[in-house]
């Protein structure tokens, strides 16, 4: 009887040991969760950048203003009805890439089904504030519903590592079939940037000239004229410079992005932390460093 309850015990023992071991090994294969510290940290990096796009939409308007109030006789006024209209459309794309960007970081995200329904409209509202925007742009822009999509997907993955890859994967694309990481990144460099720095170059030159004009009346008749219109001058095209230089920094944290966006994805089957660390860490600070350039100058 002795025995029998020993080898009875011996057997319940075994049986729960084994139990527990299966239960582990279970959950790991349906978790396979990675540690997603530097992601999250590359998430937060990036959506200061994200944030600060509305005041460089906001100066678009301003700076247009400011141009025509420097508008010599006989020069046409810039149209700066433009920004307001534009500006919509470009903020929902924004925020759609900055959106996927933090659901990937694990960080609080937007409802990625009021994301899709914002940008279910987004390239008719483009063509019609910009009648000469180019399709190949129009198609970029379009890509953001893609971004919308993949946030969904992130969303409900419960960050499992496969689950993950396949997201980013599809998100990320190849050469040949660039997805709308690239895409959109691309649109907001090329199109929408492009546009604001256009716009604060129009101004430079605008200014200049107005400056260069008034110099040549004030020169010989008011000394104490000339020298404040000369202050005033060097001040603005300082300000200007500085937002110029803003956003350049801010094309380059949508390169950081796509550029980190791409290290995860060629990595996306064998993500350790330390491996995260070695390939975001350069981005990272990119990132930090376009956001606080943003910052200061808008």
């Amino acid at each position: 009887m002795l025995v029998y309850m020993k080898t009875s015990r011996a057997a319940r023992h075994s049986r729960q040991s084994i139990a527990k071991i299966a239960l582990l090994t279970s959950a790991m294969v349906l978790c396979s969760c990675v540690d997603l510290g530097k992601v999250s940290e590359f998430a937060k990096a990036s959506q200061d950048v994200g944030k600060t796009f509305k005041s460089i939409t906001d100066e678009g308007s301003a700076s247009c203003l400011r141009a025509n109030s420097y508008i010599l006789p006989g020069q046409t006024p810039l149209d700066c009805e433009f920004y307001p209209k534009v500006a919509p459309g470009l903020l929902k794309i924004n925020d759609s890439l900055f959106a996927y960007i933090s659901g990937l970081g694990k960080l609080a995200s937007a409802d990625p089904s009021k994301v899709a329904d914002g940008l279910k409209d987004v390239t008719t509202e483009l063509k019609q504030a910009d009648p000469k925007i180019s399709q190949a742009a129009q198609d970029q822009a379009k890509a953001a519903t893609g971004l919308a999509t993949a946030l969904a997907k992130v969303l409900t993955s419960e960050y499992r590592q496969h689950e993950l890859a396949k997201v980013i994967e599809e998100a990320n694309g190849d050469a040949e079939h660039p997805g709308p990481i690239k895409r959109v990144t691309a649109f907001l460099a090329d199109y929408a940037a492009e546009k604001y720095a256009q716009g604060l170059e129009t101004e430079q030159t605008l200014e200049t000239n107005y400056c260069d004009e008034e110099a040549e009346k004030y020169k010989l008749s008011e000394p104490l004229a000339l020298t404040l219109l000369k202050r005033k001058c060097t001040a603005d095209n300082a300000r200007i410079m500085q937002k110029k230089d803003a956003i350049a920094q801010y094309r380059k944290a949508l390169s950081a992005i796509a550029t980190a966006h791409q290290k995860l994805y060629e990595s996306r089957n064998a993500w350790t932390a330390q491996q995260l660390v070695t390939a975001l860490g350069p981005e990272i600070l990119q990132l930090t460093d376009a956001a606080s350039s943003m910052k200061t100058a808008f």
